[in-house]
């Protein structure tokens, strides 16, 4: 009877985690060219952030703040193509928010174009305010 009682804790406790699993985001904008020189992370949660933000543009005007929390990637400026910034998976948990990105670089031998980039990516997705950590993972040489 101990033992059973025993595996039922055990068991119990093993579902009690802080992980509350992903969040579902819908891409905003993503491309080469934000004219964004400096790399940067942020997270827009009024109009206020909004105004604060280094890139302007219609489709972020018509995010709903009172309904959404946007977050915004910019890898800053490159001499060449072949860079790429992407948002892969936003992770809730009981006291934070995960965003985790890719950020591609092309290797020595790879084929770019010879002109300027800023590669950004901005989602949007349910309001929710955590604090946010970003965790960023670089792939090089990898240009799809």
């Amino acid at each position: 009877m101990i033992k059973a009682i025993l595996l039922l804790l055990l068991i119990a406790l093993t579902g009690c985690t802080s992980a509350l699993g992903p969040v579902p985001f819908e891409t905003v904008e993503k491309g080469g060219l934000s004219n964004v020189d400096e790399p940067g992370k942020f997270v827009v949660q009024s109009q206020e952030d909004l105004e604060a933000l280094p890139y302007h543009s219609a489709a972020l005007d018509a995010v709903e703040f009172s309904k959404h929390t946007v977050i915004a990637v910019f890898q800053g400026q490159f001499p060449t193509g072949g860079y790429s910034v992407t948002i892969t998976n936003i992770t809730e948990s009981q006291s934070s928010l995960v965003v985790s990105i890719e950020e591609k670089t092309p290797g020595p031998d790879s084929v770019v174009t010879q002109s300027f980039t800023q590669p950004y990516h901005i989602v949007k997705f349910r309001k929710i305010s955590k604090p946010v950590k970003f965790e960023a993972k670089s792939l090089l040489g990898q240009i799809r």
